[in-house]
C-alpha cells in the first residue's frame, strides 16, 4: 500500500529549458508549466550562473518523504484556490512557473460527467420508446402509423406508436 507521502513526478524539459510536468502527492494531482529565462544560463566555468537543465524526460519518486513546496521559498505573484484546487504563478529562480494543483476527486468527477449525460440520454430515449412516445421530443405517438413524428418530424419505428 502506498503512503500518503509518496510522490511521483514526470517532467519533460525542452531544448530551451521549458519544463512541463505532472505529479501526484497526498491525494493531489499537480500540473506545472515553467519556461526558463535564457539569460540565466552562462557558459563559462568561473561564473555563478545556473547550469541549463538537460533536455528530455525525467521520472522521480519519493517514498515516505514529503516533497518541498518550492513556493515556500519564493512566494507566488498570484495564488488562487477553490474547493481544494489551487493555481499559483510567479518567478522562482530562473523560471516563471505556473502551477495548478487539483484534488484527485476533481478530475474523477469531471471525467464521469460526459458518460453520465450520455447514459441519461440513452435511458430517456429507450424509456420513451417503451411508452410509445417519440424518442426525440417525447410526443405521444398513439395511433400514428406514418413512421414520422408530427411534432418534430423525426423518423420513428411504426411499432413505437402502439402501446401494449
Amino acid at each position: 500500500m502506498r503512503s500518503r507521502f509518496a510522490s511521483e513526478a514526470w517532467s519533460y524539459t525542452t531544448a530551451r529549458a521549458t519544463i512541463v510536468g505532472v505529479g501526484s502527492e497526498g491525494g493531489r494531482l499537480g500540473l506545472l508549466y515553467a519556461p526558463a529565462d535564457p539569460s540565466a544560463f552562462v557558459t563559462t566555468d568561473d561564473s555563478l550562473g545556473f547550469e541549463k537543465p538537460a533536455a528530455g524526460f525525467e521520472y522521480r519518486r519519493n517514498d515516505d518523504r514529503p516533497t518541498i513546496d518550492f513556493w515556500a521559498v519564493s512566494p507566488p505573484e498570484a495564488d488562487v484556490g477553490f474547493l481544494g484546487a489551487r493555481y499559483r504563478r510567479g518567478q522562482f529562480l530562473y523560471l516563471y512557473a505556473r502551477d495548478l494543483t487539483l484534488p484527485l476527486w476533481m478530475p474523477t468527477v469531471a471525467s464521469a460527467v460526459l458518460p453520465a449525460v450520455r447514459g441519461m440520454r440513452l435511458w430517456n430515449k429507450s424509456r420513451r420508446r417503451r411508452r410509445g412516445l417519440c424518442p426525440a421530443c417525447g410526443y405521444d405517438l398513439t395511433g400514428n402509423v406514418s413512421g414520422v413524428c408530427p411534432e418534430c418530424g423525426a423518423r420513428v419505428r411504426k411499432s413505437s406508436g402502439v402501446r401494449t
